[in-house]
């Protein structure tokens, strides 16, 4: 379901955002640009494979909402991923000085993943706040505007 992201202390911000599903729907599409969406027609996108009325209607909402301009990349709407628990716990360690072996020991996973993680992490930190770690989800594109 779409919804609103989650920003310091748990608090919902008021912004809607697109499930991934109807995002890589409109990419196989050939639908890449929050303009190219504003100019579909709502038979248009009904015609799109995997797109049904629901997601029409989530998308129109997020277009009128977000407020992109036309060549903002339609990723821009997509649902924030969110570190979990195991994650941030990852974060924590490495900031108290553990060292990605250490930490790939810890939780039984390869180094190379704890440096993914870590680089997710530290993609979608706030650089004002590095305590928030969930601002920007890792996989948007740095043009998008927050």
């Amino acid at each position: 379901m779409a919804s609103g992201r989650r920003g310091k202390a748990g608090d919902t911000l008021n912004i809607f955002v697109l499930r991934n599903r109807t995002l890589d729907a409109l990419r196989r599409a050939g639908i890449t640009t929050v303009g190219q969406a504003r100019n579909l027609s709502e038979p248009d996108l009904l015609g799109v494979a995997n797109v049904g009325p629901k997601s029409v209607a989530d998308l129109k909402r997020a277009l009128v909402e977000r407020g992109h301009g036309p060549d903002d990349p339609l990723s821009c709407l997509a649902l924030p991923r969110p570190l979990s628990s195991r994650d941030e716990a990852m974060v924590h360690m490495h900031a108290s000085g553990a060292g990605l072996t250490a930490i790939a020991r810890y939780f039984g996973i390869s180094r190379s993943r704890v440096k993914q993680i870590l680089d997710r992490a530290e993609q979608s930190s706030d650089q004002s706040d590095p305590s928030v770690s969930n601002v920007r989800p890792a996989h948007l594109s740095p043009d998008c505007p927050t």
